[in-house]
């Protein structure tokens, strides 16, 4: 657009004048088309002269350009109002009142139209610099103000017109002087002669180093009806090799001798450091193949943030990527995917956090030395969910590269490697890690025509069931939701199987009508390579609705799916849409008719070659338990990523037992762990596998020193057609012990205080608002309903309206005397009453929470 704009005014002679954008006291926010050369950009003040708070400041991104032009008033405008709206404060009918700077535009649009008209020659070029030239100095930054407010009073009657343009540019290294001319006209009948001064400073406000910039004469005189020219001359060299390197900018001063006459001219150039190449070289692993990479970023993490034109250079990747970067101190990063010698995708990030660059440079990032990022515990394990992110934040904090890999549960491993680096100087370099890990609740073993083979079957999810929500609109336009679960078929395990110990497998190809009809799939699991509808996720609904109805129809007790790069199943939609309110719902979605598992293609591929040499040999012995072993656990690194084998021992983990009380069947529809340590602020949620209520399931927790664990649950009891009736939720905070229990629903949920969770050091976490909390004379009733098993915080009262803020509060939902409308399943409704000492109910007042600041101190 900033192109655009000024091509046009090139081309037209045309002067488009600006707004310079209401983002605020944030340098460097004047966007375009207000970053245009050829814009003239207004800043926003008041009426006492002042800056606007919201008006955009300078200097312009990428080469330091003073940026706005200039200012006009622009904080309590009155304005034309069009009829039927209602833009910022109505005056009556007919008028209303705003601030921004697109109300402090038009003052100058308007001084620019009276000079076009009184100077019907001139161009858009020369009423921008007239109308610079003559505004009034207020004292503000240059980035702020630019030349200062518009005076159109003095740039209607000028005895002196200037002509010139004084942008010097970017100034290339190695550097040479340059000169640019300004010229002043006279439009009196008397000589006039004009005292020149030109001062300059460097992007953070110090003067301009001396000769930087020079004037060819510090007096010209110019004659009645005539012109002169004055020379201004950059020379970047006088800044040598380590000298301020970056954006200047100035005002060339002419005053007469009486000071009736007074002009300015910005000044600007852009003095650019040596430069060197910075080559990042990626060495693959041994045997990677299909190797493909993702955007290189080179991110400067040095104080030159005037040098830099932020986060440098996101280039397309390839395993050898070279930039021609300023001298400085840089972090290269980029992403590489590739294949193993199984087939498997493999995944990494790598960084080189910290790279001086003070010559031609080469960095090599050499994946032959990461290390899996996988934590490995005393029993099989999968991955449930993980996460891990890098941050690098450079020495002033001006730059920040974040890059995170997230997974949840699949057919397969994620596959994450992570390279380790050297120690940081400078800024700040976190590497942060979160996995939850499960025991498989299927296994599957075949054996016979051969050697047994392990096959890693997983079905798509290892929780008891799939959600699903439905929504409508209320009366008032506000959703309401009601939600449901759907359950997950699961094999018989060892015990519960038709024949002893194990059951035999047929393979039907991708599962068509005719290929089943083929075997006798009778009390047998059948194999499926559906490769035409499982490209990466199956189509979920073609697989449930033909290929394993079809395999039900046949008499089939389970279906195993492999196709190449599968990694999920699918699943029926997470949520439907009502537009009639509730009654237009569809009923809840079922899985399927049978029990589905994803087996690896490489896998399925070995036990087809035995079922085409002799199937009748070959049996499935079946394993798995309802409820998994979980494992969790965070990694993490300041500075640089430790070379870590992320191996851990049973003596490195404190057990959690966590119990699911309930009265009827239901479900945990949510789970998760947090870890919050006294190292460092940061913190994740992860989550972990949700089983059925009436249950107990063990999680094995990474140990830490200085730790709280925070464990938050929802669960429900299932009502009729799957959906969820009572739902409850708890969180709570411990301090591990080596083996702790957590009781879910263990009785009735009863008001009380939270005790805030503190660790022997005294380290302790937020939780919310406090339970009564009095400041002065006023008392805040924020009491909650807490679990009668461990205690936990299930819902905060004394919070009104506020099934939304709430949470934000106390990661609890509020409770009051009415039901919620928005989750009718909520099981909690409450009310509360304060007596003073006499017994009497004390009075309520409501006090309304600022929409802006949800904060509690």
């Amino acid at each position: 657009m900033s192109q655009a704009l000024n091509e046009l005014s090139r081309s037209t002679g045309t002067l488009f004048v600006v707004a310079a954008g209401n983002s605020g006291l944030i340098p460097q926010k004047v966007v375009t088309p207000g970053s245009a050369d050829d814009a003239l950009t207004v800043a926003a003040v008041d009426g006492n002269g002042d800056m606007a708070e919201f008006s955009n400041r300078g200097p312009r991104v990428g080469d330091g350009a003073a940026k706005p032009d200039i200012a006009a008033p622009g904080v309590g405008i009155v304005a034309a109002r069009a009829a039927g709206t209602a833009m910022g404060a109505p005056v009556d009918e007919y008028y209303t009142a705003s601030d921004g700077t697109s109300m402090a535009t038009p003052h100058v649009a308007g001084a620019a139209a009276i000079i076009a008209q009184q100077h019907p020659k001139f161009s858009g070029e020369q009423i921008k610099a007239l109308l610079m030239d003559t505004a009034d100095d207020l004292g503000h930054d240059l980035y702020a103000q630019g030349t200062g407010q518009v005076d159109l009073a003095t740039a209607t009657d000028p005895r002196i017109v200037t002509r010139g343009n004084l942008n010097f540019g970017r100034a290339t290294y190695p550097h040479s002087p340059t000169t640019k001319k300004i010229t002043y006209s006279n439009r009196g009948d008397r000589a006039t002669t004009l005292h020149l001064a030109l001062s300059a400073a460097f992007a953070d406000g110090r003067p301009a180093a001396s000769g930087l910039f020079t004037l060819s004469t510090d007096k010209v005189v110019v004659p009645a009806g005539g012109s002169a020219e004055v020379a201004v001359t950059l020379d970047g060299g006088v800044l040598g090799s380590d000298g301020a390197f970056g954006g200047y900018s100035g005002l060339l001063s002419a005053r007469d001798d009486s000071g009736a006459i007074r002009l300015s001219s910005s000044v600007h150039t852009f003095v650019e450091a040596q430069k060197f190449p910075l080559t990042m070289k990626v060495v693959p692993p041994a045997g990677a193949t299909d190797v493909r990479y993702g955007s290189a970023t080179f991110m400067p993490v040095d104080d030159k943030i005037h040098l830099h034109p932020g986060l440098l250079d996101v280039v397309p990747g390839a395993e050898t990527v070279t930039e021609q970067l300023f001298r400085g101190t840089y972090a290269p990063q980029i992403t590489v995917s590739w294949r193993n010698a199984d087939g498997e995708w493999q995944q990494a990030q790598p960084i080189a956090p910290e790279v001086p660059l003070t010559r031609a440079t080469t960095v090599t990032l050499d994946l032959r030395k990461a290390k899996p990022l996988r934590v490995q515990y005393p029993e099989r394990t999968e991955t449930y969910s993980a996460s891990a992110s890098a941050s690098r934040v450079s020495a002033t904090g001006a730059w920040v590269k974040s890059t995170t890999l997230q997974a949840d549960y699949k057919a397969g491993e994620p596959n994450w490697w992570v390279l380790p680096t050297g120690k940081i100087s400078m800024g700040a370099f976190t590497h942060d890690f979160y996995s939850a890990r499960t025991t498989p609740v299927v296994t599957l073993r075949a054996t016979g025509g051969g050697a047994p083979i392990s096959l890693s079957a997983r079905y798509v999810t290892p929780n008891t069931s799939l959600d699903e929500t439905q929504m409508w609109l209320r009366a008032n336009g506000d959703p309401s939701f009601r939600e449901a679960a759907i359950p997950v078929p699961r094999l018989p395990v060892k015990g519960h199987l038709p024949v002893k110990g194990h059951l035999p497998v047929v393979y039907a190809g991708r599962g068509s009508a005719a290929e089943l009809a083929d075997v006798d799939a009778r009390g047998k699991l059948v194999l499926l390579t559906p490769s035409d509808i499982c490209a990466g996720v199956c189509d979920f609904a073609k697989l449930r609705d033909e290929r394993v109805a079809a395999a039900a129809a046949a008499g089939a007790v389970g279906v195993l799916v492999s196709a190449p790069d599968l990694t999920s199943l699918g699943r029926p939609s997470e949520l439907d849409q009502c537009p009639d309110g509730p009654q237009s719902c569809p009923p809840v979605q079922t899985y399927g008719a049978l029990p589905v598992v994803s087996v690896p293609y490489t896998e399925a591929g070995d036990l087809i070659e035995r079922l085409t040499s002799d199937r009748s040999k070959v049996k499935i012995d079946l394993g798995g338990s309802d409820v998994p072993n979980v494992y969790v656990a965070r990694y993490h690194d300041e500075g640089r990523i430790r070379p870590d084998d992320y191996r851990v021992e049973k003596g490195d983990l404190d057990q959690v037992d966590l119990f699911f009380h309930a009265a009827r069947p239901g479900v945990v529809h949510q789970l998760s762990w947090m870890q919050h340590l006294r190292a460092t602020p940061i913190t994740s949620q992860v989550s972990m596998p949700q089983p059925s209520t009436q249950q107990r399931m063990s999680v094995f927790v990474k140990r830490q020193d200085d730790a709280i664990s925070r464990f938050t649950a929802s669960w429900a009891d299932l009502g009729a057609d799957s959906f969820l009736e009572h739902n409850r939720q708890e969180v709570n905070d411990l301090v591990l012990t080596g083996k702790d229990e957590v009781h879910y629903n263990a009785g009735p949920a009863v008001p009380g205080a939270i005790p805030q969770t503190r660790t022997e050091s005294g380290f302790s976490v937020a939780a919310g608002p406090c339970s009564g909390c009095r400041q002065g004379d006023t008392f805040y009733p924020t009491v909650y309903l807490t679990g009668s098993g461990t205690g936990g915080r299930q819902a905060v009262m004394g919070i009104e309206d506020s099934e939304l803020i709430s949470n934000s509060f106390t990661e609890v939902p509020a409770c009051g005397p009415a039901p919620s409308v928005t989750l009718p399943n909520l099981d909690f409704t409450c009310d509360v009453k304060l007596l003073n000492a006499s017994g009497d109910e004390v009075e309520r007042r409501t006090e309304h929470l600022p929409d802006f600041d949800y904060t509690l101190q």
